[in-house]
């Protein structure tokens, strides 16, 4: 997305912002990541500390608005990749047994005497 961009929609927000202090803002790229990704660094003024919160708040929340708005192809994506079960299904199970389309199926209670070790702990409970 063009930066031009990003910069006059941040200027614009800010100077109408009700939390400006009306004494500095800036709008700068601070870092390309190794992924490609650009950092950008937004920075607004305030009277005081609550007011400094609503303003960081407000910026984010409109700019990512506005980006996926008017520039979506520029937000980061996250791909995903499916594993194939192949012809045999069983062998996907046994991988992975409480996948999100798998509920797993409960451990089943061994039935046993516990007498001795009942009276042993002192555990007044029965199985």
């Amino acid at each position: 997305m063009p930066i031009a961009d990003l910069r006059e929609e941040t200027g614009r927000l800010i100077t109408a912002s009700r939390f400006w202090d009306g004494r500095s803002w800036s709008c700068q790229v601070v870092d390309i990541t190794d992924s490609g990704e650009v950092m950008v660094r937004v920075v607004a003024t305030a009277s005081d500390t609550g007011n400094q919160w609503n303003i960081a708040c407000e910026i984010r929340e409109h700019l990512v608005t506005w980006l996926a708005t008017n520039y979506p192809e520029s937000l980061p994506r996250n791909r995903t990749e499916f594993i194939s079960a192949g012809d045999d299904e069983s062998d996907y199970a046994a991988r992975f047994p409480t996948s999100a389309f798998r509920r797993a199926s409960p451990a089943p209670v061994a039935a046993h005497d516990d007498s001795e070790g009942s009276a042993q702990s002192g555990n007044p409970e029965e199985v």
